[in-house]
């Protein structure tokens, strides 16, 4: 029995560690699940930028019809014809205007003509990540790409449909359209 303990003893003595073929193997493992989760986390990273971008370019559509139906913007400060925000009660329009295939701006008017000073930014927003790179585009497929809402809450539209703009993930080719309805409702559609 001594014997057998003693053996015992001397083979575990000489394999305390581990060998290089089985530090190489599991180094082997690690890297190739490092090499599958980091695109695959790249991938779900981009796709929820784009939902993000979609579902906050509906919201600020939602912005701009409650300030027009409410009136907000003269309670808050925005509107005036000299476009410096102004408090007026003058404010009879506002609505959502792209400025870039990445960027966008929700405004207030004063009249429904375009671009004559009587507009007042509230806000702008942009899709550009912190290194100026995007893959996410904002395009109109019908209309030019603004949408304005009356104080009654429709919108205010150049032609008898629907205002739509494109939210596109270059990347991946996806993409979700948002139309607008002359009745004012904005909705995602994928």
């Amino acid at each position: 029995m001594r014997w057998l303990a003693s053996t015992w003893l001397k083979r575990l003595g000489q394999r305390l560690g581990f060998t290089l073929i089985e530090i190489m193997v599991v180094v082997g493992i690690v890297a190739l699940l490092v090499a599958i989760a980091i695109p695959t986390s790249q991938k779900v990273m981009d796709m929820a930028r784009w939902r993000s971008a979609s579902r906050i370019y509906l919201g600020n559509l939602r912005l701009a019809r409650t300030i027009a139906l409410t009136g907000a913007g003269r309670a808050a400060g925005f509107g005036g014809g000299t476009g410096t925000g102004a408090v007026t009660d003058q404010i009879r329009f506002a609505g959502v205007r792209l400025l870039s295939p990445q960027s966008y701006a929700v405004f207030v008017d004063e009249d429904n003509i375009s671009g004559n000073g009587n507009e007042s930014f509230v806000k702008v927003q942009s899709v550009l990540d912190k290194d100026l790179s995007t893959t996410i585009t904002f395009t109109p497929i019908a209309g030019n790409g603004e949408v304005r809402f009356d104080r009654k809450g429709m919108a205010v539209l150049n032609a008898p449909y629907s205002t739509r703009i494109r939210i596109q993930d270059m990347r991946a080719s996806r993409q979700y359209t948002v139309a607008v309805s002359a009745a004012g409702a904005a909705r995602l559609e994928e």
